[in-house]
């Protein structure tokens, strides 16, 4: 601890904000899980239909509205109250939503047999119809969603950069890398046993309130330490904000304008757009059978469990293995190891539910059920991606950055990130609901799985797509990689030291070779 932490104030800041995001961690599994579980009563044939409708017409709007809310109170209050007052709209609500709108929930939604006379009446519409007729339901899982958008990417990351400076950042950050990634397990535990209660919602409630109330409380304990640490060092603190970077976030039309002019970006925009829409994609059509033979709460959130467990032990394993493996094999095949997960999962599981499956693979499966059978290998695939995302996808992401100049560097990564967020999260939507709703007036299959032969040439059309912007940006990486070596001052070193040079190692890829 002596070595690791230059202060006592340094040490007491790490240990409360390595509580504050085991808990933000936790309680944003919770309520992915428990999301999915209530919006189950939107739909008792597929539910799973109405999420990317749920996306573009409520989670999108409300939650730019709850961004200007934020940054208002951030700029007006400062960001500790801010924290306090947004968090307290979210606790309210659940405890509002579980305690009193379920109880009641026949004031709160349209009658189920006007809400069917109307989608049969209105096909086209079918699915909006649906999301305003039980209308509680679709806002709980925004207000959860958004839940962990707010708590965890928004303002503890904030409040991170605001009490920690550039060199206790670099010696912190690891640590609290280290909490998240142990309390994803943590959370596998609490939906166990939430799958083992007679009232799953109420009990994850409670859980979720207290989690709350005690963030709350850690975050009105760091305020002290913010206070004393601006008086005891202003000058130091004048000074290290002024140094400090500002992440820029570019409008999506200058956005585009960017990542065109470089190729570099552009590639590196294109990997993560495609690996966004295709994920959200086989997720969301995976969830059409996920309900249909987990067809209760309990057994939804025991599935959930095992899926976040498994996820959270696997991403810890693999990020283990990832310094050996990037120095063993370099850039390129680490890379690729995400877009080959994805893609063979995506595509796999989209072909068996188009139906396009050869005759001699369904008689392997003959004697047991396939649809239950390939329900499982795209929920290892989908385990496998997510590891293999945290662990190598955005590691080498990062790493291509390292070698652009440093005007096109900053610049850069504002326009991948920003057309990345914006294309990425919303084109999925914008596909699924498109192809639910002018498809809803040729059949009569309420669901995702009967609009999957459509899902499958855009996915494989991006698969293609995905794997030409990795080879290039492996060329291009390669690249400049030589360009910045070249830029530097010769140093002279010893053999030993030059054998494990990370630079070298990592600028060994077969695609840029």
């Amino acid at each position: 601890m002596v070595k690791l932490f230059r202060s006592h104030k340094e040490q007491q800041k790490c240990v409360l904000m390595s509580l504050l995001i085991f808990m933000t961690v936790v309680g944003y599994n919770v309520m992915r899980g428990m999301k999915e579980t209530v919006l189950r009563k939107l739909s008792v044939t597929s539910a799973a239909a109405y999420i990317p409708f749920v996306k573009i017409f409520l989670v999108m709007p409300l939650s730019i509205a709850l961004g200007f809310l934020y940054l208002y109170l951030r700029h007006s209050t400062g960001i500790s109250r801010s924290y306090y007052v947004t968090s307290s709209v979210f606790l309210a609500y659940f405890a509002i939503f579980t305690f009193h709108i379920i109880p009641n929930i026949e004031y709160y939604t349209a009658d189920p047999a006007w809400v069917l006379s109307m989608q049969s009446q209105y096909p086209f519409y079918k699915y909006v119809i649906g999301l305003l007729g039980n209308l509680p339901s679709a806002l709980y899982y925004v207000f959860a969603e958004l839940w962990g958008t707010f708590t965890l990417v928004i303002m503890f990351w904030s409040m991170a950069n605001d009490i920690f400076s550039t060199d206790e950042a670099s010696r912190v950050y690891p640590i609290l890398s280290l909490f998240s990634s142990v309390s994803i397990i943590a959370s596998s535990y609490i939906l166990k046993s939430l799958s083992t209660c007679d009232s799953p919602l109420e009990q994850s409630t409670f859980v979720i309130l207290a989690l709350g109330i005690s963030m709350i409380l850690i975050v009105y304990r760091l305020n002290p330490c913010e206070e004393a640490e601006a008086l005891s060092s202003d000058n130091t603190k004048v000074a290290a904000s002024s140094k400090k970077k500002k992440k820029k976030k570019l409008p999506l039309g200058q956005s585009l304008k960017t990542a065109l002019a470089t190729p570099h970006i552009l590639y590196m925009a294109v990997c993560v757009v495609s690996f966004s829409i295709l994920i959200n994609i086989v997720e969301t059509s995976l969830k059409e059978k996920l309900y249909f033979y987990y067809d209760t709460d309990q057994a939804y959130l025991d599935y959930y469990s095992f899926f976040t467990y498994s996820k959270g032990t696997l991403s810890l394993l693999a990020n283990f293995c990832n310094v050996y493996l990037l120095r063993r094999y370099g850039w390129f095949p680490i890379a690729m190891i995400t877009p080959l997960f994805c893609i063979f999962t995506a595509n796999c599981f989209l072909t068996h539910n188009a139906g396009f499956v050869p005759d001699f693979i369904i008689q392997v499966f003959q004697s047991s059920d396939t649809n239950f059978t390939m329900m499982w290998v795209a929920v290892y695939g989908m385990i496998a991606t997510y590891a293999a995302k945290y662990a190598f996808f955005d590691t080498t992401q990062q790493m291509a950055y390292i070698p652009l100049p440093e005007d096109i560097r900053a610049n850069g990564k504002a326009a991948a990130d920003g057309i990345g967020g914006r294309l990425g999260k919303s084109g999925s939507g914008f596909i699924l609901s498109g192809l639910l709703a002018f498809t809803a007036t040729e059949s009569t299959t309420e669901g995702i799985l009967h609009i999957a032969p459509y899902l499958l040439v855009i996915t494989t059309c991006l698969s293609v797509l995905w794997i030409w912007a990795m080879l290039k940006l492996s060329v291009s990486y390669s690249q400049e990689l030589k360009r910045s070596q070249q830029t530097q001052p010769v140093v002279d070193i010893d053999d030993d030291a030059l054998e494990t040079t990370e630079d070298e190692k990592i600028s060994t890829s077969p695609a840029g070779a």
